[in-house]
């Protein structure tokens, strides 16, 4: 039997992180929660890692595919070399990787297709790989997550899970697999019943579905989708499209009740005003998270 080891690190834990009433309410006992769900889409082709660490990546990848399917209806790859070798700010040590680094970074940097750039290397050889490559890539990256929220209950994974129909980034501890294994592994979950919790694992075709207790579930981080603002004045291929979009996501701008943005309106003392307190807002509430 091969003895596997894990490449998922422990989260310290950190009182900042961002709890699930940042992005949804949670039911007040009114409404029950269904006995089984499963997302409804998931990558028909399963992850291999190999013998790289690199279950983070994997996980994280198989999410970001969700989420284009969701927004586009198209099934593409994403790499997970982008995601594992994504080490910019020097904040991990060795193999593996510290979740919540991972769904930060992911945030931050986004992710690109696997046609794009990918690697089947380990670190630190990844590391030097990505490098090479960032500045020449990184226009090319899909920013789809708008942040990672930190999810504490049975009900909490539940409601994230049905919300947003997309899987969670979670880890355990490789001995709730098999005993002779050891190491804390990635995943990405996907589904539950009356019993278990159904997490896509990233071995190929070996162990591709993994049935977990939930108090076998070490960490559990809801990825929250980037949201799609609409504007019904802004043309597709406009020159501000792109900065018009992501600051709108941000909540830094906001459009007119009838749907318009009107872009080439002057803006009032009032709204400059309005906006540099959005804008105040959202540097303090991520330096502090980025701490």
């Amino acid at each position: 039997m091969q003895l596997h080891k894990g490449g998922a690190i422990q989260s310290a834990p950190d009182s900042r992180d961002y709890r699930i009433d940042r992005c949804m309410e949670l039911s007040s006992g009114g409404e029950a929660l269904p006995e089984e769900f499963e997302v409804s889409w998931l990558p028909s082709e399963m992850k291999n890692q190999g013998i790289v660490q690199s279950c983070t990546g994997q996980a994280m990848s198989t999410i970001f595919e969700c989420i284009y399917h969701a927004k586009t209806g198209e099934g593409r790859q994403f790499s997970t070399a982008w995601l594992y070798g994504n080490r910019r700010e020097f904040d991990y040590d060795g193999k593996g990787m510290i979740m919540r680094i991972a769904a930060k970074n992911a945030a931050k940097y986004g992710d690109v297709f696997s046609e794009t750039w990918d690697s089947k290397a380990e670190v630190k050889k990844v590391v030097d790989e990505f490098e090479a490559v960032f500045a020449e890539k990184e226009p090319y990256s899909k920013k789809l997550i708008k942040e990672y929220i930190s999810l504490r209950s049975e009900d909490e994974v539940k409601s994230f899970l049905i919300k947003y129909d997309i899987p969670i980034f979670v880890n355990c501890d490789m001995s709730a697999m098999c005993p002779v294994w050891s190491g804390l592994h990635a995943l990405a979950l996907y589904g539950y019943d009356k019993k278990y919790y159904y997490c896509r694992n990233s071995w190929g075709d070996y162990y591709p579905t993994v049935k977990l207790k939930f108090d076998d579930l070490k960490e559990k981080w809801g990825i929250v989708p980037m949201s799609e603002t609409k504007f019904t004045d802004i043309e597709s291929g406009r020159w501000s499209e792109e900065a018009i979009k992501a600051a709108a996501n941000d909540g830094i701008i906001k459009g007119y009740p009838d749907g318009a943005f009107m872009p080439e309106k002057p803006l009032s003392r009032e709204e400059i005003a309005v906006i540099w307190q959005r804008m105040k807002n959202y540097c303090e509430e991520h330096y502090q998270k980025n701490l």
